[in-house]
């Protein structure tokens, strides 16, 4: 519990930064001054600045106390983007911060593997299924990026209801909300 607080102080305060710094001209040493902790401490959550950011971003859909791959935790997802909006709007134009996609990327494909029980499924139905939740990820995941690069123009409550239309049938079925019904901690995310 202790660790999953000093990340999250970490990430709430290179958050706050970027309400009057742009994230590309912020170090790990920034970080550290107004964190108020040590470099030590730093440096034994994450190996760098573009893990924090990746961790930062990740905590749109981890800690929210809902399910992952669920309406709800995609609504959460957008309200926490809005909420802290100066942060994700600086996200798609950072070179070194790309990355933060793509370890979502895995990270969710190898949680919705585990609880949707894909690879025990038999062969046709599991590639069938694999491959319709793969399309949902790629696509939540380029929607999002989509709308922080646009500015956040288009209201999230028509993003969310696309995303969730998007939605494969077995995610949506009447075992769904079992095999789904795991939440994880902001410490479950890869470092």
């Amino acid at each position: 519990m202790k660790q999953e607080l000093v990340k999250g102080h970490y990430a709430q305060t290179l958050i706050g930064l970027c309400d009057s710094h742009d994230l590309g001209s912020l170090r790990v040493g920034d970080v550290i001054a107004a964190s108020g902790m040590s470099k030590p401490t730093f440096y034994h959550h994450f190996s760098n600045l573009s893990e924090l950011v990746n961790f930062a971003a990740s905590r749109s859909y981890l800690g929210t106390g809902t399910v992952l791959f669920t309406e709800a935790n995609i609504k959460a997802a957008y309200d926490y983007a809005l909420d802290h909006r100066s942060f994700f709007l600086q996200l798609p134009s950072q070179q070194g911060f790309g990355s933060f996609k793509e370890t979502s990327r895995r990270w969710l494909r190898k949680k919705g593997y585990t609880l949707y029980k894909l690879t025990a499924l038999p062969r046709p139905e599991r590639l069938r299924c694999i491959v319709q939740f793969d399309m949902f990820l790629s696509g939540t995941l380029d929607a999002m990026e989509t709308w922080l690069a646009g500015g956040m123009v288009f209201p999230a409550e028509e993003i969310v209801d696309a995303v969730v239309s998007m939605m494969p049938p077995f995610m949506r079925g009447p075992g769904a909300t079992a095999a789904g019904g795991q939440t994880w901690t902001l410490d479950d995310y890869p470092k």
